[in-house]
């Protein structure tokens, strides 16, 4: 659990920013978190060794059936001088090939689905990352409307436990946001080893929900275990 040091304590400074970090303790849907889902998967408490508690998203055997959870109410919205991050940490394998699909970011809609290993076309505001059906590279997006900018990475997204996080901050000129996306705490970076950055502006963009889903690449139902979520945005009106 080494990697929670990202959330750090100004992550969680409560007189400088307005969030929540939760250790997925229990799990009951429409509370903090809201169950999405597919055809006929399950979101429900888990737990592997060592005490660990976690949320278990298990699709139904069926090609791209989602199964996950996102934040009940929408929880991060975007705004020059106001930066905001999210995090999770999410436990995978691939069921055959490279054919998991793993979703973790922040979306204005109250679904999102990924078809056949390709990143989201549908319109939306927020910004994802994302193991992708076929891949077994990170894939990143940003996204404001139908505006969109995707990235493969060159960050291995094989079998395994990784912390991911999307930190949103002020490009500078007041009216775009640079959104930068971490794997196990190190910014990405693309096929030229060149790190990651997106500009997305703040014109038009929606509130949104922080969003944690795997989804079936075949016919075999994918699992994906999430050990926490964390998000957290500089307060409205800072007075310090």
């Amino acid at each position: 659990m080494n990697n929670k040091k990202l959330i750090s304590a100004p992550f969680l400074n409560t007189l400088r920013s307005e969030g929540c970090f939760d250790e997925l303790n229990s799990y009951t849907t429409t509370q903090l978190f809201t169950t999405v889902t597919g055809s006929a998967g399950t979101t429900a408490f888990s737990s592997l060794s060592l005490g660990r508690s976690l949320v278990l998203c298990t699709t139904a055997a069926t090609n791209n059936d989602p199964q996950g959870f996102r934040t009940t109410n929408k929880v991060i919205l975007p705004v020059s001088g106001r930066p905001c991050l999210v995090a999770t940490q999410v436990k995978f394998a691939n069921q055959s090939g490279s054919n998991a699909n793993i979703i973790f970011g922040t979306v204005s809609t109250t679904t999102l689905t990924l078809t056949d290993g390709v990143a989201p076309t549908a319109s939306y505001s927020g910004a994802l990352i994302l193991k992708l059906d076929g891949k077994d590279v990170w894939t990143v997006q940003s996204s404001n409307g139908a505006t969109k900018t995707t990235t493969d990475t060159n960050v291995p997204a094989t079998d395994g436990e990784y912390a991911l996080s999307i930190a949103w901050n002020d490009k500078g000129d007041g009216f775009n946001a640079e959104v930068a996306f971490y794997v196990n705490g190190v910014q990405v970076t693309d096929a030229d080893g060149v790190r990651i950055k997106h500009t997305v502006a703040y014109a038009s963009l929606a509130e949104q929900y922080v969003y944690c889903a795997a989804q079936a690449g075949s016919a075999n139902a994918q699992t994906a275990y999430f050990d926490y979520v964390g998000w957290a945005q500089q307060r409205y009106n800072l007075v310090d």
